[in-house]
């Protein structure tokens, strides 16, 4: 199997109170509705979500991700990791960088995720990607 893996870092604005922000970002109904192209997702408890995406091919090569991902939340953030997995492995954190105190002000944030796969790629075309 061949290991891929990426991480994606943006900065970002929101018109909302920090709590409102981080408690969506810790709803786990609110991440497996708006979280794309999912077969199944399954609440296991307060913090723990278990997903199963859409089936994936191309070139003869099937891919479907499934793990399992814990959710923790402080009073500036909101930290996820994978916990069990068959094949893809998922980490991040968004963070409160910045608050405006007038009503109806905004919340900045930093947001990164680290995310690992292993895909079934024959070897050369593995080389290729």
């Amino acid at each position: 199997m061949a290991r891929f893996s990426g991480t994606h870092k943006e900065r970002f604005s929101v018109a909302a109170p920090a709590d409102i922000v981080l408690a969506h970002f810790a709803d786990l109904k609110a991440i497996a509705r708006n979280y794309g192209p999912i077969e199944r997702a399954d609440i296991l408890d307060d913090v723990t979500l278990s997903l199963l995406l859409q089936e994936k091919g191309m070139s003869g090569v099937r891919y479907q991700a499934r793990y399992t991902v814990r959710y923790e939340r402080d009073a500036d953030s909101v930290r996820w990791r994978t916990i069990a997995s068959e094949n893809l492995w998922s980490s991040g954190e968004i963070c409160v960088i910045g608050r405006d105190p007038n009503p109806g002000g905004s919340t900045q944030l930093d947001y990164t995720q680290h995310i690992e796969t292993e895909i079934p790629v024959p070897r050369l075309l593995a080389k290729l990607a």
